[in-house]
């Protein structure tokens, strides 16, 4: 009987950082073992099975990034010497790079003010602290120097994540003393006590 192997799927993409996993693979008619071997230089969960149906992950090296790897599938020659030979199928894995995420906005305020800040990098955006689920959000009532994130995801699943500090805006006010400093006063100054004329009024 012809040696068979049947993947899931005949192709794959994982992103940068996250594991490649492919379930229920299936192998059968006379073979008894199936090989996986692959030319990426990732880490490759098993490289034999006995059993059928099995499963496989494959976490993808720094250098795999923004390639397409090739993992294959061989089983062992049911016959040997026989008229049959061993199955061999290949799934391509696409790695894809990561989005670099990135925050703009004021990185001191005065207490107790808001903060608005912008994240760019993606199509899809998660912040920390109760924020939105869009590019901007506004954070209100800072008290104190706060750490915010926000995880950007790209249009195929990947994500990175951008820290961004934003600090209370403090004056030296003296030996061991700090103050904050954005009190406003408004003056208003009378501009006639201030202008002379030589004109006469008629």
């Amino acid at each position: 009987t012809p040696a068979t192997i049947n993947l899931p799927s005949m192709t794959g993409s994982v992103c940068e950082g996250d594991t490649f996993r492919l379930n229920n693979i299936v192998f059968g008619g006379a073979s008894n073992q199936v090989t996986i071997t692959t030319n990426g230089t990732g880490n490759l969960s098993s490289s034999t099975s006995n059993v059928s149906p099995f499963n496989i992950s494959y976490i993808p090296s720094v250098s795999d990034v923004n390639n397409v790897i090739i993992l294959t599938f061989t089983s062992n020659d049911p016959d040997g010497a026989g008229p049959c030979f061993p199955q061999i199928v290949t799934l391509p894995l696409t790695v894809r790079n990561n989005p670099s995420a990135n925050v703009t906005g004021d990185d001191e305020v005065c207490l107790g003010s808001d903060v608005t800040l912008i994240a760019t990098g993606g199509v899809g955006y998660q912040w920390s602290n109760g924020g939105s689920i869009n590019d901007t959000t506004t954070f209100t009532n800072i008290l104190i120097p706060s750490t915010f994130s926000v995880t950007v995801t790209d249009g195929f699943g990947c994500r990175d994540t951008a820290l961004y500090l934003v600090d209370i805006k403090l004056v030296n006010a003296g030996r061991d003393t700090t103050a904050e400093y954005c009190k406003s006063a408004i003056t208003v100054v009378n501009l006639s006590d201030f202008i002379e004329t030589d004109a006469q009024l008629g």
